[in-house]
């Protein structure tokens, strides 16, 4: 099973850059301005108060300060500094570099302000909340789905024990967690449509590179080949 997901991973992180890449030209060259007119208008449709409400709220919760003040608290945590802080530290960082980076090499126009129901600055593609929440959530999920089934075991990257006690101990727990985290981001991503500070395909986009980010992050802390051959040649 661990072999597995590891090659799913492999597969994941070059296919998914492609993917971006691909998607990327579309944006750029108008390709996708059909799909993003048609989507626009649905989220457009769907507003009312409370959703307003809620989109705007997310506008502030769902920024980078939120992962980053987690990672700070669980690396000076020493319960949970190697297991949980390092690991989302690294990847949130990664994906703050590459929107920023992104933003300013395509320089894509936001959608008209008159849609806007919150102010925003900057580029639109890609959708920063999107991806650093979809990296920093998913990753997070990824870990505590992996303390859960190996008990708290050191991730593979570590050559001392780095073993955790902060992880759920029961299947339904676990399942709920990731469940909740997963979605989150997936919110997030749609409310930047609905607030209309972004195009749908600054949102996909931003979903489609995150999964070439969080498969090229897993492969670092979760894939050990030389530990987990020598493992297996014990059995």
């Amino acid at each position: 099973m661990k072999r597995r997901s590891n090659i799913l991973e492999m597969v994941f992180f070059p296919l998914f850059a492609a993917l971006f890449g691909l998607w990327t030209v579309m944006v750029l060259s108008g390709g996708l301005e059909a799909f993003d007119l048609t989507v626009q208008a649905f989220f457009i449709g769907l507003r009312n108060p409370v959703f307003n409400a809620i989109g705007c709220a997310l506008e502030y919760v769902g920024h980078w300060p939120l992962p980053a003040a987690v990672c700070v608290v669980m690396v000076l945590s020493k319960k949970t500094r190697f297991s949980y802080g390092i690991p989302l530290s690294c990847c949130v960082t990664v994906s703050v570099g590459m929107y920023e980076l992104l933003k300013h090499i395509f320089k894509r126009p936001r959608p008209d302000m008159s849609l806007w129901l919150c102010q925003e600055h900057g580029f639109s593609f890609p959708s920063g909340h999107t991806l650093n929440n979809m990296v920093f959530w998913i990753v997070f999920a990824s870990l505590v789905g992996y303390y859960f089934l190996t008990k708290g075991k050191s991730l593979p990257l570590y050559k001392k024990d780095r073993s955790t006690t902060v992880y759920p101990k029961t299947k339904g727990m676990s399942v709920l967690i990731r469940a909740l985290l997963i979605a989150w981001p997936v919110i997030i991503g749609l409310s930047r449509i609905l607030v209309g500070v972004h195009w749908p395909s600054d949102v996909a986009g931003s979903m489609i590179l995150s999964v070439a980010i969080i498969s090229l992050g897993k492969l670092v802390f979760f894939y050990n080949s030389k530990g987990g051959k020598k493992k297996e040649g014990n059995k």
